[in-house]
């Protein structure tokens, strides 16, 4: 089913026997549809899959910042009860900053492949900034997981060049790194020990801000974490839920 909250479009999947809407915000320059092969994994959860403010089906808002997403989520978790936030990469770093307003119907948060600031990000990101051209071969580097299907077939669900870029200028920008310490929900954070874009280390420096939280590295994987991984991340959100 699909419909508009707040102008934010959403894919929702339905399970009318659960009472937790897990909400999924993907990353730069991607919509809904990416994180959809996590969420068929997690069925037995209401799933709201949603196209950021200036992607997919969203309205435009013309964001220019990450506070600029991270008001538009926080706005669309305030009509739904008892919501997980699952974040992926940009996404991620958008629900740090919901959890940090403390929304009171937002329970727990999944970081997935992100960071509270970027500060390492190879020069290869500023230069598709500069030059206004993104660089096809290296993000597929950092995407990673080239065998598995389900990456591929994300990988032709991006977003045109150009809202692409604008989320990476939002990106190399971005830090809420002073927001950590407001986090007090339970927080699951994972990222794949090859990521070479979002680095370990900045996973590593959420959990250690941010109390209540979990750090799981996943050996020999990149980017696509969630969905070259999708049925092992799946069973680790379960479980952090039900614990």
């Amino acid at each position: 089913m699909y419909n508009k909250i707040n102008g934010i479009h959403y894919e929702f999947i339905e399970n009318s026997a659960s009472k937790e809407n897990l909400v999924f915000v993907h990353g730069s320059g991607c919509n809904r549809m990416f994180l959809r092969p996590l969420a068929k994994k997690l069925k037995d959860f209401n799933c709201y899959l949603i196209d950021l403010p200036d992607h997919g089906q969203s309205e435009n808002r013309h964001c220019t910042k990450v506070e600029d997403y991270i008001a538009a989520v926080a706005e669309f978790v305030t009509q739904l009860d008892n919501v997980r936030l699952i974040g992926h990469s940009l996404g991620g770093t958008i629900c740090l900053g919901v959890a940090a307003k403390r929304v009171p119907s937002v329970k727990m948060n999944v970081i997935i492949s992100s960071g509270a600031k970027f500060y390492k990000f190879d020069r290869k990101i500023h230069n598709m900034v500069r030059e206004k051209k993104v660089n096809w071969l290296y993000l597929i580097q950092c995407c990673g997981s080239l065998t598995n299907i389900d990456v591929w077939a994300d990988l032709l669900t991006f977003e045109p060049a150009e809202v692409i870029l604008k989320d990476f200028e939002i990106d190399i920008k971005l830090d809420i790194e002073n927001v950590m310490s407001h986090i007090t929900i339970p927080t699951l954070i994972m990222v794949g020990s090859d990521d070479i874009l979002t680095l370990p280390e900045y996973s590593t420096k959420m959990h250690k801000a941010i109390k209540n939280s979990n750090l799981i590295i996943v050996p020999n994987v990149r980017h696509m974490l969630p969905i070259a991984k999708s049925t092992y991340v799946a069973q680790h959100i379960r479980e952090f839920m039900r614990s």
